[in-house]
């Protein structure tokens, strides 16, 4: 299962990815050309925002977000305490942008972006889209028995 949603997630990244090139380049095009066409910029901030929180589960299930290591690896016993703690923190914060994001998207529904008046709703809901995906895959990591977030831990 995780397979396939992470498949799919990369596809639908590829795909935002691909529009928003085209909705810049009209925006380029029309601004360059003076036929301005004014919804192009809320769209193409919408596909950007979704790309982003799209990509950050995907980066937990590869255990690729930022690691700052200050003091080098610690011993194992300190490594894996670090782990827990971080395990736990990056919950806990995932937790709280499924609840925040969520009531966020929730109370701004029927507000609309400027000139494309789209929902607001369509831009803040990629935050509990986000979140579950991220508790997804760092759950699958963690019963598969890898850890997604080390200490002192880089890819070779």
């Amino acid at each position: 299962m995780g397979n396939t949603l992470a498949r799919l997630e990369w596809a639908l990244i590829g795909l935002l990815l691909a529009l928003l090139t085209v909705v810049v380049t009209i925006q380029v095009v029309s601004r360059n050309t003076g036929f301005y066409i004014e919804w192009v910029e809320d769209v193409a901030l919408l596909l950007l925002v979704w790309k982003v929180f799209l990509s950050s589960p995907l980066a937990i299930r590869h255990g690729s977000h930022y690691v700052v290591i200050l003091f080098g690896t610690p011993p194992r016993p300190l490594d894996a305490a670090l782990t827990v703690l971080a395990v736990f923190v990056t919950v806990v914060v995932l937790l709280v942008l499924l609840w925040k994001g969520g009531e966020l998207a929730w109370q701004l529904r029927f507000r609309l972006s400027g000139a494309g008046e789209i929902s607001m709703l369509a831009y803040y809901a990629a935050m509990p889209v986000s979140a579950v995906l991220s508790l997804f895959h760092l759950a699958e990591t963690l019963v598969g028995g890898t850890v997604p977030l080390q200490s002192g831990k880089q890819d070779a």
